[in-house]
């Protein structure tokens, strides 16, 4: 018998807890319509020194699973619908996402990576000198 790494087992489970937790998610958004206030993001996670995974559901019987590898730094996103059809939503290397310094930041000017980066610069530290 074939041993399944472990990343398929956590896979398995995001999937498993999200068809699971699908009803909670349907009833849940049955009175977000009925009180029409915004909904609650709840969402489960698991990690282990090689993976990342997060699930979630945005109603009406669709759940969500976030998959990280931290090893080779790619993010894969799962939508099962009513716990039957699993489809790959979207599939990206993040590895360079990380080396971004500011992205899509509507931060007022002065607090800006940039300008926080001139200020930390120009003035004395421990040492005495700048940096």
């Amino acid at each position: 018998m074939k041993v399944l790494p472990r990343t398929v087992w956590i896979f398995g489970g995001g999937l498993l807890l999200g068809s699971l937790l699908s009803p909670l998610w349907v009833l849940a958004g049955a009175t977000w319509m009925q009180q029409q206030k915004p909904l609650s993001a709840d969402a489960t996670g698991s990690s282990n020194a090689d993976m990342v995974a997060v699930t979630g559901s945005y109603g009406n019987g669709v759940s969500v699973l976030y998959a990280i590898d931290t090893k080779r730094m790619h993010l894969c996103v799962y939508e099962a619908r009513n716990g039957k059809e699993v489809r790959l939503v979207a599939a990206r290397k993040i590895e360079y996402d990380f080396r971004i310094p500011e992205f899509n930041d509507s931060s007022e000017d002065k607090v800006r990576v940039k300008a926080l980066e001139r200020e930390w610069r120009s003035q004395p530290h421990k040492d005495g000198e700048k940096k």
